[in-house]
């Protein structure tokens, strides 16, 4: 099959409460969990299977985009036309879904009292940086649970501009660390960051459901970046000073901060002279109560 052009380069339009949310790519299975169980008195093969319940998961794979501010130039009819950027504040990409979810996670495990729905309910992310910013999220949770509607956007341009934006690059990224009232903010050439949120999977027999109910135990954090390094021995005494570091770190992309945790653990650090000194760190993070 020989797909048209209406078909492709696509973006998802997906509404996520009282916000829109565009993404690349989604997809939502549906998985039913089987076991072989054996007779009592043995037998030559499967004959009785143990149905173990059905799990939905949601993946979203996407770019991370910036908002264009700045008015937009267009030629008509040998001039040079000036659109003024539009802003709206309807739209959201998958770093802001990032930035809520995780947010949610985090307010369900350290106060008692919240809820959390399962449109929420947030299994993994990964950041890559590289020239581009490209997020990977899973969740516990089925589409029609994720989102309220389901659209594609035309490839054609609209007649009017509600929102404009371009593909986030690693120059608009920053690991920023702050303590004891000093702030660190260091460029990033390239980097990923890798979230884990580990769940408990339960079936109340009252509720006669094959799906079960997810809660969250707790996260784990794990990044690498490569950043300019001019001085190797600041950032070596940092490293060797600190087996832990109290401070609050997050990544910054354009103007949107994704808060990381509290506490961090400085796992590597490889110093590299090529074109110009750069250094490579590994970290873990932790949440401190």
């Amino acid at each position: 099959m020989i797909y048209t052009s209406d078909y492709v380069g696509k973006w998802y339009w997906l509404k996520y409460d009282d916000k829109i949310l565009l993404v690349e790519n989604m997809s939502s299975e549906l998985e039913r969990a089987t076991s072989a169980q054996k007779l009592i008195q043995g037998d030559s093969g499967t004959h009785v299977i143990s149905f173990n319940g059905k799990t939905w998961n949601t993946s979203i794979s996407s770019l991370a985009l910036i908002e264009v501010t700045t008015p937009k130039q267009t030629i008509n009819s040998s001039k040079v036309v000036k659109v003024a950027a539009p802003f709206s504040s309807y739209y959201m990409d998958a770093f802001d879904l990032l930035i809520n979810d995780f947010d949610q996670v985090r307010r369900f495990l350290f106060n008692g009292g919240a809820s959390l729905l399962p449109k929420h309910l947030l299994t993994s992310a990964s950041i890559t940086i590289e020239n581009d910013v490209r997020l990977q999220l899973s969740y516990n949770s089925s589409y029609d649970q994720k989102f309220q509607e389901i659209r594609y956007i035309n490839g054609d341009p609209p007649a009017t501009l509600d929102f404009l934006a371009r593909a986030a690059k690693n120059y608009d990224c920053r690991f920023n660390v702050t303590a004891n009232d000093a702030a660190l903010s260091y460029k990033i050439l390239s980097g990923s960051i890798n979230i884990t949120v580990s769940h408990t999977k339960s079936f109340l027999i009252n509720l006669e459901s094959e799906y079960p109910i997810f809660s969250p135990q707790g996260y784990q954090i794990s990044g690498s970046f490569k950043i300019p390094a001019n001085n190797w021995d600041e950032l070596l005494s940092v490293f060797e000073n600190n087996d832990v570091t109290l401070s609050n770190f997050s990544l910054l992309v354009g103007s949107r901060y994704l808060r990381l945790g509290q506490a961090s653990v400085q796992s590597s650090i490889k110093f590299n002279n090529e074109s110009f000194r750069t250094a490579e760190i590994n970290f873990v993070g932790y949440a401190r109560i």
